[in-house]
């Protein structure tokens, strides 16, 4: 696992240049994962994010998406969708209608 916040974006950007490239398998190797949450919260402060910005989770992954293409934050959606299945009743509903937003495109 690893845990450098610019090595996964790097590693992100790649993945463009790779068809067939899974970022889902990308994130787990970073063990980003429901049910690690001290990793995902390790990687956010590494991105300069401090606890305050995480209250408005939306916007924090609405701006950490925002340079993406359409393609990649589609398959992002996918991945968390893949990841979160079978636990749809304790995601809040506004974190469900954006990722079903990210799979439109």
């Amino acid at each position: 696992m690893y845990g450098d916040f610019e090595e996964l974006r790097r590693r992100a950007q790649e993945l463009k240049q790779r068809p067939g490239a899974g970022l889902g398998d990308l994130l787990r190797e970073y063990g980003i994962s429901p049910e690690n949450e001290a990793q995902v919260r390790q990687l956010l402060a590494q991105a300069g994010f401090v606890e305050e910005d995480l209250a408005n989770a939306r916007s924090l992954v609405e701006e950490m998406v925002a340079g993406l293409d359409r393609t990649t934050r589609q398959q992002l959606a996918e991945v968390f969708a893949q990841m979160t299945a079978g636990r749809e009743d304790k995601i809040p509903p506004e974190v469900k209608e954006f990722l079903e937003q990210m799979q439109r495109g």
